[in-house]
């Protein structure tokens, strides 16, 4: 029971916090964990030519855009084409990731969207996907404001030498578990349906997107760590109350007597 009360939901609820953070906050500067994008838009042209960046990263709150540089290993001849980062966006909620105004905001004077071949079809999706976008993002936000606050409780409560707030701390993170289920469901769409789709329209533009794996699967270590924590408080809820459920009579009333 102490193990079911205590430690397993402590540590997957404080896990499942800490890597909901970092996806919350991924991409936020150029050098915090750059790699858990949700999708990542390539653009057609060289940016040395046209003004533009190589490629543009989307995150939860904000987008990076950068270069692709040739790379080897030390003692090595096989080269590959890396990601080199070179800003980032400011933080927003709720946010969206809108290319053509990105794009045209950036491009040479003179240029327009259509003289690199950028698909207007392109532009479009992500216009569909605006209210889907900024909702995910405020999801993630109550996700980690819910797991914390049932982190807070715990620390209260032990802190004061309470008993757990069982049935508070479950409420807590059944909320988490079912905004961050459902933040993680949105990106994982995006990542998978809405990048075919970008590639489908790009077809024959040189444009093209890439799916944020490392993300997803932080996102979604975090839903099964919250699924983990909450079923352990529930079952320790259930358990404290069929528990109670068996008591003797009150002092005084008499017990029924048994038939022979």
């Amino acid at each position: 029971m102490n193990f079911w009360v205590g430690l397993l939901p402590t540590v997957a609820a404080f896990t499942a916090f800490t890597l909901s953070i970092l996806c919350l906050f991924a991409g936020t500067q150029k050098n915090f964990i750059i790699d858990a994008d949700i999708l990542t838009i390539n653009t057609p042209n060289p940016s040395s030519n046209i003004g533009i960046s190589d490629f543009y990263s989307v995150y939860v709150m904000s987008y990076c855009e950068g270069v692709l540089e040739e790379c080897s290993s030390p003692g090595s001849n096989v080269t590959r084409t890396g990601r080199n980062t070179t800003s980032c966006s400011d933080r927003k909620l709720p946010f969206w990731f809108d290319p053509e105004v990105v794009l045209a905001n950036e491009i040479k004077t003179g240029q327009s969207l259509t003289d690199i071949g950028w698909p207007s079809a392109i532009s479009a999706d992500f216009v569909y996907m605006a209210t889907t976008s900024k909702t995910m993002s405020v999801l993630y936000v109550l996700g980690v404001g819910a797991s914390g606050l049932s982190i807070l409780l715990r620390v209260w409560t032990s802190a004061t030498g309470r008993d757990p707030q069982l049935s508070n701390e479950f409420t807590c993170l059944f909320i988490s578990l079912l905004n961050t289920g459902s933040a993680s469901t949105i990106a994982s769409v995006m990542a998978t349906e809405f990048v075919k789709l970008i590639n489908h329209h790009a077809q024959g533009s040189g444009v093209s997107a890439d799916p944020g794996r490392k993300f997803l699967q932080m996102t979604w270590a975090a839903v099964i760590l919250l699924f983990i924590a909450s079923s352990s408080i529930l079952t320790a809820v259930i358990i404290d109350r069929s528990k109670r459920c068996h008591c003797d009579p009150p002092e005084g009333e008499a017990k029924p007597l048994l038939e022979e």
